[in-house]
């Protein structure tokens, strides 16, 4: 009797949390696909105006910044989002206003000195270590960039600790690439400025999302401006803290950026070019995963803390599942219709389809084994996480190393599916180990069955119908219908029927506030 009514108990926790990550994912979705739709035009636009070879430079420019933004913001945003709810709970103003007015005078004086070597060693960077000299002509601009970058990610971590996710996403990824493009195409059609055009339109918009985000935090904390302005908090243990998360962040940065770094030092700037278009589509494979990834972590916490150990394996398999169903029809669309995709950057990167390929493979893995580095990261396992970090990075710097001088770009991406998929095994193999949660069952083979019927007639729909514009956004659209439509006609799922009903709930609200 007893253990029948912990069974009840667990299965209302279950359900419970469920309703509570299918509820937040409507939101952060919505957010989310917005800034990954900006994201996929911009990278189109500037494919198609900058040509490969301009748009590699452009990229080995943002790389560059990019790897000095990690260490700039030193971990402090991640830190922020641990502190800021404690202080908060605790009503300690003084310890708020500290923690967050510290963070931000850390990062701008960091960020001013990286910004001041940068300038320089620009012309070291451009001719000795990538061999492009056009690079030297931007790099000033992007100086102030990563100065404004990184007070807009410590701005970040304050909106995420507000529990506002959303909120700074809208920030930084949808208003800064929608202005981004629209002031590129201003300069690229009035000043025919190409290159030194994308790179101030950047500049000015990474100054419109700085001012936007200083109001939100000065609005939510008007306290920040009281004086004393550095009032005395345990600056160490908050230093300490966000520099285990910078050790975390750049081994991951090594895993996702370093590869552009890599081309650009032992191939050519078009190779950058391709590699950097690729990267744009296959980032729409891991969508899915990284936006239950922001609802899931808390969770896992609080699961893991009040010793919900079964709930949380439930819960795990739950949205490696969710996971599967939404990613298939994407991965699917993308590796069929790859040519077709690519000609829609320009007809320059058709050549990059193996590199797309490959690519969308080393993330549909990723996806495809579930939250295992958030499960491990988020239940006091963060030490496995870490040396996960490690063992990808090194794989995967050592493969490009290996692989780039002879096959460019594929290379690049070869060496890190190869990092992937292998790291990814171990983190599932650490969770089952250490945890004993293992994210699989009976339940899969529907995803399972629903994929491969896609995958035959979206096979057959290209070998009709060809890869033109037309039949690669109907053959997306076919593929979606007929991968879901199967696993429903399979029949839905609990978990399935919650997050549907979450997201139509989210989205008929947000046409009746705007009517």
């Amino acid at each position: 009797m007893k253990e029948r009514n912990q069974s009840v108990l667990n299965k209302k926790e279950f359900i419970k949390q469920l309703r509570k990550t299918t509820k937040k994912a409507g939101q952060v979705f919505i957010v989310r696909i917005f800034s990954q739709v900006i994201g996929l035009i911009a990278g189109i636009i500037y494919a198609r105006f900058l040509g490969a070879d301009l748009y590699g430079v452009f990229q080995l420019a943002f790389t560059t910044i990019s790897v000095l933004l990690l260490f700039t913001v030193f971990g402090m945003s991640s830190g922020l989002i641990r502190y800021i709810p404690i202080f908060r709970t605790d009503r300690n103003k003084e310890a708020l206003r500290g923690v967050i007015n510290f963070s931000l005078t850390f990062a701008f004086l960091l960020s001013s000195i990286a910004a001041i070597l940068l300038f320089l060693e620009k012309d070291f960077i451009s001719n000795t270590i990538f061999h492009e000299p056009r690079l030297s002509k931007v790099l000033p601009i992007f100086c102030f960039i990563l100065i404004f970058y990184s007070v807009i990610t410590v701005l970040g971590g304050v909106i995420q600790a507000e529990k506002e996710a959303p909120a700074f996403i809208f920030f930084r990824y949808v208003l800064d690439g929608l202005f981004s493009v629209l002031i590129f195409v201003g300069f690229y059609f009035f000043f025919r400025m190409k290159l030194l055009g994308i790179s101030w339109a950047k500049f000015l918009s990474s100054i419109f999302i700085l001012l936007i985000t200083i109001r939100w935090v000065i609005k939510k904390f008007p306290f920040l401006l009281s004086k004393p302005l550095l009032p005395r908090i345990n600056k160490k243990e908050f230093v300490l803290y966000s520099a285990s998360l910078l050790f975390v962040s750049f081994t991951y940065f090594l895993m996702n950026q370093v590869n552009n770094l890599l081309i650009g030092v032992y191939s050519v700037s078009k190779e950058v070019g391709f590699y950097s278009v690729g990267n744009i589509v296959a980032g729409l494979v891991i969508f899915i995963l990284t936006s239950f990834n922001i609802i899931f972590a808390p969770i896992v916490s609080e699961l893991y803390h009040k010793k919900e150990y079964e709930t949380l394996s439930k819960m795990y398999s739950a949205v490696t599942r969710l996971v599967w169903i939404f990613t298939l029809p994407i991965f699917i669309w993308i590796v069929i219709f790859s040519d077709g995709i690519l000609s829609i950057f320009g007809p320059d990167f058709v050549a990059a389809k193996w590199v797309l390929i490959f690519l969308a493979i080393g993330q549909f893995v990723n996806a495809a084994v579930g939250p295992n580095g958030l499960i491990l990261s988020m239940s006091g396992h963060q030490k496995w996480e870490m040396l996960n970090g490690v063992v990808v990075a090194t794989l995967n710097i050592g493969l490009n190393i290996l692989l780039i001088p002879r096959f460019g770009a594929v290379g690049s991406a070869i060496g890190g599916a190869i990092a992937l998929v292998i790291v990814n095994i171990i983190r599932t193999i650490e969770v089952w180990g250490i945890m004993k949660m293992f994210p699989y069952n009976i339940k899969f083979i529907k995803p399972i069955f629903a994929g491969i019927v896609g995958t035959v007639a979206l096979g057959f729909l290209k070998r009709v119908s060809g890869t033109g514009l037309v039949y690669t956004v109907v053959g997306g659209v076919i593929g979606g219908i007929l991968i879901l439509g199967t696993i429903f006609l399979l029949g839905l799922e609990e978990e399935d029927k919650m997050l549907l009903e979450a997201l139509k709930n989210k989205i008929f609200n947000q046409f009746r506030t705007r009517g």
